[in-house]
């Protein structure tokens, strides 16, 4: 009897501290669990829960599906299906407390079905934070975290993608960075990770710069560029300011690790504004217009008034 009002009392004390915790109470490690596994085989892999906070709060672990959105992969949660991947998982645990600060590993094994097909498969792990129905009634207090299985089924791999798409979004720039989009889509049957230089050239065929797979930071873009297999993805970065006046193409050179590499390119002219420097000039040219006027003019007049007199 004890134990189980320690216990309501636990649970209630983790309702009150879950309704004044953000978002991130919850952390997982990895976000994505990648695994090639042969048909008819296991594997297992870790998951690291975290509790952020210095509350306890109950925590409920299950697999899930999902399917990537087209151009943002975002994911978007399916209805559960007996035969999708997500029934390959088995977890150590689904259900615990995690103390203040608390970090749990927890032991996931997948096991892929004999007639699987061969490539990508891409099952989920919800973790969110629970409170029992019966200590908030009507109140909904939780926050669903995904970690994301990247499982290679062995078998026939197919890496296969294209460019459907490479822009820049003025073709005539006056002032500031010209911005790019770019989409890559996967035609294979496995997830693809493109890696390789993005180039601009200035006039004359001259390198101006050359960035691609660097921190990110503004100007830059990080990779690798991953697409899921059948999805296409939209990725938007800017390239560093031009200097020289001219015309300047933008391009390409994607690998993704078999084939040939993917290639297209993108022109613009850049032609700095030169209002300031024109007028400038121009008020040069009129102040000493006007000076050259005027010596010439004084004479003149000194000679008319002599010449009256």
């Amino acid at each position: 009897m004890k134990r189980f009002f320690c216990l309501l009392l636990l649970l209630t004390l983790t309702q009150y501290s879950l309704a004044q915790t953000p978002a991130s109470a919850l952390t997982v490690s990895p976000v994505i669990i990648e695994a090639t596994i042969a048909p008819g085989k296991s594997d297992t892999r870790k998951l690291t829960v975290k509790n952020e906070t210095e509350y306890f709060i109950p925590v409920k672990v299950a697999p899930k599906s999902w399917e990537a959105e087209d151009l943002t992969g975002s994911a978007i949660p399916l209805e559960p299906e007996p035969r999708s991947a997500a029934g390959w998982i088995k977890l150590s645990e689904t259900d615990f407390i995690l103390e203040p600060l608390e970090s749990k590993r927890i032991e996931l094994r997948v096991r892929v079905p004999k007639n699987a097909p061969p490539g990508g498969h891409y099952p989920a792990l919800s973790v969110r934070p629970v409170v029992p129905e019966y200590l908030a009634p009507g109140v909904a207090v939780e926050t669903e975290i995904i970690a994301l299985l990247f499982i290679t089924v062995k078998g026939k791999i197919v890496r296969e993608a294209e460019i459907e798409s490479f822009e820049v979004d003025r073709r005539l720039f006056y002032e500031g960075e010209p911005s790019f989009s770019l989409i890559l889509k996967n035609l294979g049957n496995v997830h693809i990770k493109a890696t390789g230089p993005i180039t601009l050239y200035g006039p004359f065929g001259r390198l101006r710069a050359s960035w691609f797979n660097r921190p990110a930071a503004k100007g830059y873009l990080p990779g690798p560029l991953t697409v899921l297999p059948g999805v296409r993805r939209l990725f938007k970065f800017s390239a560093p300011r031009p200097f020289w006046p001219g015309k300047y193409r933008a391009v390409v050179d994607l690998s993704i690790g078999e084939g040939d590499n993917l290639q297209a390119q993108v022109g613009f002219w850049y032609l700095p504004n030169l209002a300031p420097p024109l007028l400038f000039l121009l008020l040069s040219l009129l102040t000493f217009g006007a000076f050259k006027a005027r010596k010439r003019l004084v004479p003149a007049f000194r000679v008319l008034i002599k010449g009256g007199g």
